[in-house]
């Protein structure tokens, strides 16, 4: 036997393959197991191809948002301010009016512990012969017959302020500094009077009128003490 080329080999498998492909198809077209005398209707053999199924996709879960907490509260600390305290008011000092339980006379606000010269007797003495008069005190001459008499320094040893009282219990004028005689042996002193009619004579220390500002139509009252002629 004669051995066959590779290539005679070949070209037999191929037309193996294609006769085989045209009597497959003759086959389909002709039908299996059909009648002769009827038409024949073309089957076609429709290969479809596997559909891939589906794939169920993750349904994304929604978040629920986490709440932040919030920062808890810094306590601040302030420094403490200290408080002003108002320091108390200071009430200047005032010089008191004494109070007197005795006889007084006041003169315009004013005050002033008082002898009082009511009989003859005491009306001549008056203040001679001392050497003193406490200072914011005086002594009130009280006439009966309401009308005052005129006045001298004759035995005095200091200086004196006359303040006239009027029957109206109002301040008819002053007579200020009047001083003591030079000497003892003067027997013909001055003679004072009220420059305006007055029924009394308060006699006083040199220069209080006017530290005092006793003034003409000052009120006037007496007090501590009553006698006769005394109305203030």
């Amino acid at each position: 036997m004669a051995e066959q080329s590779p290539s005679n080999s070949r070209v037999s498998a191929s037309i193996i393959v294609v006769a085989a492909t045209a009597a497959f198809f003759i086959f389909v077209t002709s039908g299996c197991g059909g009648d002769d005398d009827g038409p024949v209707e073309s089957q076609v053999l429709t290969l479809e191809a596997p559909t891939a199924e589906a794939v169920p996709t993750a349904t994304s879960r929604p978040q629920t948002p986490v709440a932040t907490p919030s920062p808890a509260p810094t306590a601040v600390v302030l420094p403490v301010q200290p408080i002003p305290t108002r320091a108390p008011a200071v009430t200047p000092a005032r010089t008191p009016t004494p109070v007197f339980t005795a006889p007084a006379v006041t003169v315009g606000g004013i005050t002033f512990g008082a002898e009082v010269a009511h009989t003859p007797a005491d009306r001549v003495q008056g203040l001679s012969d001392r050497d003193e008069l406490a200072p914011g005190t005086g002594m009130l001459f009280v006439f009966e017959s309401g009308v005052a008499s005129s006045f001298w320094m004759k035995g005095m040893r200091f200086a004196l302020d006359f303040v006239w009282i009027g029957a109206d219990c109002t301040v008819a004028g002053t007579t200020v500094n009047v001083p003591p005689p030079s000497s003892d042996s003067d027997t013909s002193p001055p003679i004072f009077n009220s420059p305006a009619p007055a029924a009394y004579a308060f006699e006083i220390n040199a220069r209080e009128v006017n530290e005092y500002g006793i003034e003409v139509g000052d009120p006037v009252s007496f007090s501590g003490f009553s006698v006769a002629g005394a109305e203030c």
